[in-house]
């Protein structure tokens, strides 16, 4: 296979399994650079939310509303895969049981109390992260020079938890010889540091773009800890699932993006959008 081929079906490989958005062209499913384009992809997830949400914020004057529909597009569109796996990681890891039984709970499509205990917490914890990011967004001049800045940094979450779930199958094996887990066996190192690497240096390179001129030292080292608490949070969902199960299934890189996602907006929140710009 030539690697024009080999380029466009791990790509579409990659939007394929951590997206709903139909793809429009066939194509062979292909895992052998799903470790270079899974960072990536979370940019141009980005900027598929984004472009309809700058009109709901102009549009709608109630940030709760307008956070609501943002998580509504978010998760119909990218992420309702991802919080299914942090539903069930929460079944099956909060539960006193073995090894085997925590994998058939993982398999069991039904939620249990736990799963739902931790589905509205995580739910409530972010909608109201990205609702007081869209306050302090009503709050700065629409024609001012930092509000797309603003935008970009908080949308900037959903490279962050396709960050955090590529250190899933970087630090652990699968857990089993099926599913999407064991799909992502051999996930390749170099690759997905190289993808990391080059998805952090566009997310700078956009911010400086719409900062309009160089970025001060404390925004990029803002930035930096924002992307390496979604990273610290894909290996501690790694370490969890090492001990609870013995390695990784689909739903741990779930977890690990949810968690990241949130990780990076409590970082934004706290050190940069909640002060005056």
């Amino acid at each position: 296979m030539d690697f024009s081929r080999r380029f466009k079906n791990s790509i579409l490989t990659v939007m394929g399994l951590l997206s709903r958005m139909p793809v429009p062209v066939s194509y062979t499913p292909d895992f052998s650079l799903f470790p270079l384009f899974m960072p990536l992809i979370g940019i141009l997830f980005a900027l598929f939310l984004a472009l309809p949400s700058v009109f709901l914020i102009k549009l709608l004057h109630n940030s709760a509303a307008s956070a609501g529909l943002i998580l509504l597009f978010q998760y119909m569109a990218f992420n309702i895969f991802h919080f299914d796996g942090l539903l069930d990681s929460a079944d099956a890891l909060l539960y006193r049981t073995t090894m085997e039984n925590r994998l058939r709970i993982l398999k069991d499509k039904s939620a249990g109390s736990f799963a739902l205990f931790a589905g509205v917490l995580y739910i409530l914890v972010k909608f109201n992260l990205v609702k007081q990011g869209i306050v302090i967004l009503g709050q700065t001049a629409p024609a001012g020079r930092y509000w797309l800045f603003l935008y970009a940094l908080l949308f900037l979450f959903l490279p962050a938890g396709r960050i955090a779930g590529g250190m899933v199958p970087v630090l652990i094996s699968p857990a089993r010889c099926e599913g999407l887990g064991f799909q992502l066996k051999g996930f390749n190192r170099k690759l997905f540091t190289i993808g990391s690497i080059v998805t952090i240096t566009v997310s700078w390179f956009i911010l400086f773009i719409l900062y309009g001129k160089m970025l001060p030292v404390n925004y990029t080292l803002i930035l930096l800890a924002a992307f390496t608490g979604a990273l610290l949070a894909g290996a501690v969902t790694a370490l969890i699932y090492k001990k609870g199960v013995g390695g990784f299934t689909g739903d741990a890189v779930g977890m690990a993006v949810e968690l990241g996602e949130l990780v990076y907006l409590l970082v934004i929140i706290e050190f940069i959008m909640g002060q005056q710009i």
